[in-house]
């Protein structure tokens, strides 16, 4: 027999799994086209639907965004909670940790300073400068772990990393050209805008593995 908490975990999962289908049909019928809803579900079932320009806008446009959206906030939630888990403390995350900070400083390097001058830049450089930023400040901040067991040390040292990282970053907005400043802000501010089909493989390679095996792992 299932103990009774498994089982109001179970309606939970699968009350919110049902809100986020409907929520992302919603979100392939809203927009500057409007889509029928029922058009959206004829769609998704790959039945006929009235209009063509339907299927370019809902395959192409928008369920690329949506899965991205779904993905991407599967594995930000994920990562919130092994670093929880982890550091053993409920207010622990990338922001307290100084994490974010980290990402943006690295991305900051690579738009505001001409290193890719003449060059254009692919989303995958930022991804890639990003994660190394976020990296870098993990290592920095779990070197201290092993040497600290106090867990207010800890996040008074990703704190102040937090700020240095932040101090740099105004620093090089200050210095940098208004047009790189305008793009770096709006990197800054996130969006899933502009997502094609191969950038929604890629992040789907990274992020569904680990994320289905840290669900599924005790």
């Amino acid at each position: 027999m299932v103990p009774a908490k498994y089982g109001r975990h179970t309606v939970l999962i699968l009350t919110f799994a049902f809100a986020a289908g409907l929520l992302l049909l919603l979100n392939l019928s809203l927009g500057p086209v409007p889509v029928p809803f029922g058009e959206v579900v004829r769609l998704v079932l790959h039945r006929p639907v009235q209009d063509a320009t339907f299927q370019t806008v809902i395959w192409q446009i928008r369920l690329p965004r949506s899965l991205a959206t779904l993905f991407g906030g599967a594995a930000l939630a994920t990562a919130g909670l092994l670093l929880q888990v982890f550091f053993r403390n409920p207010i622990v995350g990338p922001y307290v940790l100084g994490i974010s900070s980290g990402a943006t400083l690295l991305v900051g390097l690579v738009m505001l300073t001409g290193f890719y001058r003449g060059v254009p830049l692919h989303p995958l450089v930022l991804s890639v400068a990003a994660f190394l930023g976020a990296l870098g400040v993990m290592v920095i901040v779990l070197a201290v772990a092993a040497r600290m067991k106090n867990v207010v040390t800890l996040l008074v040292i990703g704190l102040m990393m937090g700020y240095l990282c932040s101090a740099v970053s105004s620093i090089l907005i200050a210095l940098a050209e208004k047009e790189r400043v305008h793009g770096f802000v709006l990197w800054t501010l996130g969006s899933f805008s502009g997502f094609t089909r191969e950038e929604l493989a890629a992040l789907g390679a990274l992020t569904l593995p680990y994320v289905n095996f840290f669900f599924f792992t005790d």
